[in-house]
């Protein structure tokens, strides 16, 4: 059975990390409006312009990381509805919680310590292992939503 509050929780989290996320592609718009050197750009120098593309594209990064921390957090809760369900491997959804809890505590050290940034790859790894896990199962094996149903009944009763 689906616990609606937590899955309202993670739709929740994951409508916050889309807000920032798209706030934060404005600042890559930003950019490429200043290159493409419109009127309001005449009384730059070079340099000076160079250097505001470079600000815009500074804050669209962080907005992209700050936007990470809601993300891993939305992601924390739907594999541990999967776990609870049981419609995947446990070991499966016990990853995601895993790789989202991940996602979440390196987002928040790089707000915290931006120098942290160079290990970005090796912090999506396991959510990408996980993301390509979950798609592979549930486009190879699928899930049996009466068996998994049926074995909840079986346990309730126990």
């Amino acid at each position: 059975q689906v616990h609606h509050e937590l899955a309202a929780l993670g739709a929740f989290f994951r409508l916050v990390e889309l807000g920032v996320h798209f706030s934060a592609v404005a600042f890559g718009v930003a950019a490429l409006s200043l290159l493409a050197r419109g009127e309001y750009t005449q009384g730059l120098q070079e340099p000076q312009l160079f250097a505001l593309v470079g600000l815009a594209l500074r804050a669209q990064g962080a907005g992209l990381t700050l936007g990470f921390i809601p993300l891993g957090l939305g992601s924390a809760v739907f594999p541990s509805l999967l776990l609870r369900s049981r419609y995947v491997p446990r070991a499966l959804a016990a990853w995601g919680i895993l790789a989202s809890v991940l996602l979440t505590t390196y987002s928040v050290g790089v707000v915290l310590s931006p120098t942290t940034t160079d290990y970005f790859y090796v912090a999506m790894i396991p959510m990408f292992l996980y993301e390509v896990g979950l798609g592979s199962w549930l486009l190879i094996k699928g899930v049996d939503v009466q068996r998994s149903t049926a074995q909840h009944v079986v346990r309730a009763a126990v």
